[in-house]
């Protein structure tokens, strides 16, 4: 079960840090781009780290 946390938060992560690039991409010479991006970017770090809190200590996860 808390496998399954980890894997859904890495994707949630990955899918999020791939959004704030095209933030940064599409709004680049706008700063309201950057900053929306960086949030979505933050947003990915909080959920990577909260799957690997979550993740069982027994599967090899520090």
């Amino acid at each position: 079960m808390l496998y399954h946390i980890l894997n859904i938060s890495m994707k949630m992560s990955s899918f999020l840090a791939g959004i704030s690039m095209l933030f940064e991409l599409i709004f680049l010479d706008s700063g309201q781009g950057f900053f929306i991006g960086m949030a979505f970017f933050v947003l990915a770090l909080i959920l990577l780290g909260i799957g690997y809190k979550k993740a069982p200590q027994k599967d090899g996860f520090s």
